[in-house]
C-alpha cells in the first residue's frame, strides 16, 4: 500500500518564488535518503482570509512507496 503524506503550507504574497526554490531543494543529494518520495503533487489556490491579507494556500501532497 503506498504512504501518502499531506503537507499544507500558507504562503504570503509575493513569497510563491522562495517558497518554490526551497521546495526544489529537497531534490538534492543533501537531501538523500533511502524513502525517498515517489511523486510529488502540488496544489495552489488563492484563499482570502478575513485576519490577513490575500494568501496562497499550497497543498504538497507527497507519495511514498511501501517498507
Amino acid at each position: 500500500m503506498t504512504v501518502l503524506a499531506r503537507f499544507i503550507y500558507e504562503v504570503k504574497p509575493g513569497r510563491t518564488g522562495d517558497f518554490l526554490e526551497k521546495l526544489a531543494q529537497a531534490g538534492s543529494p543533501r537531501f538523500t535518503s533511502p524513502v525517498m518520495p515517489r511523486a510529488f503533487k502540488l496544489f495552489r489556490c488563492s484563499v482570502p482570509r478575513p485576519e490577513t491579507e490575500r494568501l496562497l494556500s499550497v497543498e504538497l501532497l507527497t507519495e511514498f512507496l511501501p517498507l
